[in-house]
């Protein structure tokens, strides 16, 4: 999994129109729980295409973006995310285009 450096405003520039989502945690991440959850989602066919690459704006919030044109089950997935997040309280997951839209 590739990880690349890029600001916020790079990501408003040039991915707002990407599948991707963002994870928001209580505690710092690291890359391997971010190659974890990229497994994950293939597994459990959320998506058939890794990320493409992952950007860390802080140890607590992790940008995952996809190539243009995957398929990517959405509502699936932030069904399964957010009531998986709000169970457990340990992290908040929104959509690539709804996060930046918000910042």
């Amino acid at each position: 999994m590739e990880f690349k450096s890029l600001t916020l405003e790079d990501l408003k520039r040039d991915y707002s129109n990407r599948h991707g989502f963002i994870f928001s945690g209580m505690h710092p991440s690291n890359k391997d729980g971010c190659d974890k959850v990229s497994q994950s989602l293939k597994t459990n066919g959320y998506t058939d295409v890794d990320v493409e690459f992952v950007v860390e704006l802080n140890p607590q919030v992790f940008v995952f973006v996809y190539q243009e044109g995957c398929s990517f089950d959405s509502p699936k997935f932030y069904n399964v995310a957010t009531h998986t997040g709000r169970m457990i309280g340990l992290w908040q997951c929104d959509t690539l285009m709804n996060f930046l839209k918000s910042h």
